[in-house]
């Protein structure tokens, strides 16, 4: 396009003053004046247009969730872009790039857990409360984190949805990775706590004691089984152990298992070998998913004081009850004041054993200690009535004839093995002693510490009978051997 301009029709005024200018007259093309007026109706309509675009709604749009363990603080844009997430994550974001939104606008996001189908948390809010008529672009995000409580994200797999006004506008996957279960420590104990950590730890334990070998794991997995097999000296089998953990705790943990030495005594001690006769090493595989994970071995030796490898049984016909005699004890039968007396005499080398007799001790002195007496008392209930009855009667003829005290008595109902219902009584006393000492440089009086005695018993009922088993100890060097071998022949008791 172009514009001519032709000058026509030209003419000189001559104008009647002389201070007058001249003039030219020029007589414009009509088809200037077209191209012209086109010109300026485009110009103005590109401007007009430029214009209402600038003033309409911007067109809404959002980008894909994005799921990472990070973001960039100063911009709130995250990065390492993952899906799967291993148990050390401690906090997950998902973010969600906007166009377009109106700043009174809502966003929300739900986080869910598959597995259990529970929501995990779910938060909304407005795009830019401090602007809510404009439109705006940026980017939202929310996030989800371990707790002082729970330490963890639990590894499950999971959903975030995204909404604008209440609309699912996407939602995204991903997983937080269950971690393998590993078997960090071995260890061996006489007890475990209540959270069953080992307590009193050792390699060595008699035959009537019991072994937990606890396994300290990094967490407990559900479907993970743990296998334990306990070998003797001859690489025999002899007993075998089996868990498998049916749900998830992620922590360290203990995990016990427990043998009972004294119903495997034979299959540990075996006849046919010669050498140390009295101590024997077991050993146990431990197998991780039917992996062989580790071996580990403990000694076990013979109670010097109380076992039952012979199995040595006393029955009595008349009165229908029966118990094991420890290996290598004796015992005497004697009939006193209408009261039958089994007396059991332990095989053990400490000065005072078995000085108790006929309720007093033998040349009875403060000196004549520690004492240790196991006896069964059977009485006819017409004569007595009660085991209350008797008690009474035996500790007040106790006291007397040794000088002692009473200084506590407590007093309990157990059931004996599931099946015998008893009375347990536990009798302290202190031995009566006035004697004063003085002490080295001091000129310090102080009464002589005297020394205390423990009786403890339970009594049972059968038919026509009562039974009492009774046992007397000082609280000093034999009470530990008194409880063991109350608690030990206890267990082995039976009526007919």
């Amino acid at each position: 396009m172009y514009i001519e301009m032709q000058i026509i029709n030209t003419k000189k005024i001559i104008p009647q003053e002389e201070n007058k200018k001249n003039f030219k007259i020029i007589n414009i093309n009509p088809m200037f004046l077209y191209f012209h007026s086109l010109l300026f109706l485009i110009i103005i309509f590109i401007f007009f247009s430029f214009t209402m675009l600038s003033c309409a709604k911007p067109k809404l749009k959002f980008q894909e969730i994005l799921i990472a363990d990070e973001m960039q603080s100063d911009s709130v844009v995250q990065i390492n872009t993952i899906t799967q997430f291993d148990i050390s994550t401690k906090k997950i974001y998902a973010s969600v790039q906007y166009f377009g939104v109106y700043g009174n606008d809502m966003w929300k996001f739900k986080w869910i857990n598959l597995d259990t189908s529970q929501v995990v948390l779910e938060k909304q809010d407005k795009y830019n409360k401090e602007n809510p008529n404009k439109y705006l672009q940026g980017i939202v995000y929310s996030s989800i984190e371990s707790t002082d409580e729970l330490k963890i994200i639990p590894p499950a797999k999971y959903k975030v949805q995204f909404f604008h006004n209440d609309q699912l506008i996407e939602e995204k996957s991903f997983e937080i990775i269950k971690p393998k279960m590993e078997i960090l420590d071995v260890k061996f104990a006489k007890e475990v706590d209540e959270k069953g950590a080992p307590i009193n730890l050792t390699e060595k334990f008699l035959t009537d004691e019991n072994v937990f070998l606890c396994l300290k794991l990094n967490y407990l997995i559900s479907a993970n089984k743990i296998q334990l097999q306990y070998k003797n000296e001859d690489d025999e089998i002899f007993e075998k152990q089996e868990i498998v953990i049916d749900n998830d705790y992620y922590s360290e943990n203990y995990l016990n298992f427990k043998l009972d030495l004294k119903n495997n005594i034979n299959n540990i001690f075996l006849d046919n070998r010669a050498e140390n006769k009295n101590t024997r090493k077991v050993k146990v595989d431990i197998f991780l998913n039917d992996m062989l994970n580790k071996t580990v071995s403990f000694i076990v030796e013979k109670n010097p004081f109380i076992s039952f490898s012979n199995q040595t049984k006393y029955l009595s016909k008349d009165y229908k009850f029966s118990f094991l005699i420890p290996d290598n004890w004796t015992f005497e039968e004697r009939r006193q004041n209408k009261v039958f007396l089994i007396n059991l005499i332990p095989n053990i080398n400490i000065n005072g054993v078995n000085n108790f007799e006929n309720n007093q001790l033998k040349e009875s002195s403060l000196e004549q200690i520690p004492i240790l007496s196991f006896a069964f008392h059977i009485i006819d209930k017409k004569y007595f009535g009660s085991p209350d009855n008797y008690l009474n009667l035996y500790t007040t003829e106790i006291q007397q004839q040794n000088n002692w005290q009473s200084i506590d008595k407590k007093e309990r109902n157990y059931i004996l093995k599931g099946k015998y219902n008893a009375i347990e009584n536990i009798y302290l006393f202190e031995a009566k002693n006035d004697d004063i000492k003085i002490q080295p440089d001091t000129n310090i009086k102080q009464k002589i510490d005297t020394p205390n005695y423990i009786l403890v018993s339970s009594a049972f009922e059968n038919k026509d009978y009562i039974y009492i088993f009774i046992v007397i100890s000082d609280n000093k060097v034999s009470n530990k051997l008194g409880e063991l071998g109350y608690s030990e022949i206890l267990k082995t008791l039976e009526f007919y």
